[in-house]
């Protein structure tokens, strides 16, 4: 329960996080119109996952907002600096279901199930049951760009 609860107070940290940004960015502060959210949300996560299972840091970079935290499951976190430093291996036959976005002008924030096999720096590997993923992007210099992620246990 209180791991839980740590996730949670985590989630509202990360989005909080997110809402404040969206005052703060060089780019378009309604960023661009989107007729289906959660489809749109969908590629942009996509794209963050597809970028890790390239394991191109150039490639990585791109997607990255230049405030990008993650909290991981474990109940740490890691700044860009210290992310880029310890990229996971992300499989790229990953699957991302019930996806339920959000947008507040260039602000998206997405939460959805991941199945994906990750390897970590440290050689921990995790499976690919379903986890809770919480990401919110950003609207900044004419693209999406993920500012902040949240992991969560596996779905028992």
């Amino acid at each position: 329960m209180r791991a839980a609860m740590r996730g949670v107070m985590a989630c509202g940290v990360l989005v909080a996080m997110g809402l404040a940004m969206a005052g703060c960015g060089d780019g378009d502060r309604d960023g661009p119109q989107i007729d289906d959210l959660d489809v749109a949300a969908r590629q942009m996560v996509g794209e963050y996952l597809d970028a890790l299972a390239s394991k191109s840091v150039e490639r990585i970079e791109r997607v990255l907002a230049p405030s990008f935290v993650v909290a991981r499951a474990d109940g740490t976190f890691a700044s860009r600096e210290e992310y880029l430093a310890a990229i996971p291996d992300v499989a790229p036959d990953y699957e991302i279901t019930e996806v339920r976005a959000y947008r507040n002008r260039d602000v998206v924030v997405v939460g959805y199930l991941l199945r994906a096999s990750v390897r970590f720096e440290s050689g921990n590997t995790v499976g690919s049951e379903p986890a809770r993923r919480l990401s919110t992007f950003q609207y900044d210099d004419g693209r999406w760009r993920i500012a902040s992620h949240a992991n969560f246990g596996a779905q028992r």
